[in-house]
C-alpha cells in the first residue's frame, strides 16, 4: 500500500546518510557535506566581503550577497 511505501522510501533515504552530526543530529550522504554543515555550529566563517567586511561560513552565501 501507500503508506508502506512512503516509510520504506524514507529508510532508503536515511540508509543512504551515514554521515550524522554529532551536534545536531542532522545526515549527509557524503562526509564533504557534514563537514561544510559543522562549519556554521563552529561559527566559522573565511568568506569576507572586501567591499563591507561582512563575514559567510559559505563562499556561496558572499557571491550572492
Amino acid at each position: 500500500d501507500e503508506k508502506a511505501l512512503v516509510i520504506h522510501s524514507q529508510a532508503e533515504e536515511e540508509a543512504e546518510k551515514e554521515f550524522k552530526c554529532i551536534l545536531c543530529g542532522e545526515c549527509f550522504g557524503q562526509q564533504p557535506s557534514l563537514a561544510r554543515h559543522q562549519k556554521h555550529h563552529a561559527g566559522e566563517r573565511a568568506f569576507i566581503c572586501a567591499e563591507c567586511g561582512k563575514a559567510f561560513s559559505l563562499k556561496h552565501n558572499l557571491i550572492i550577497h
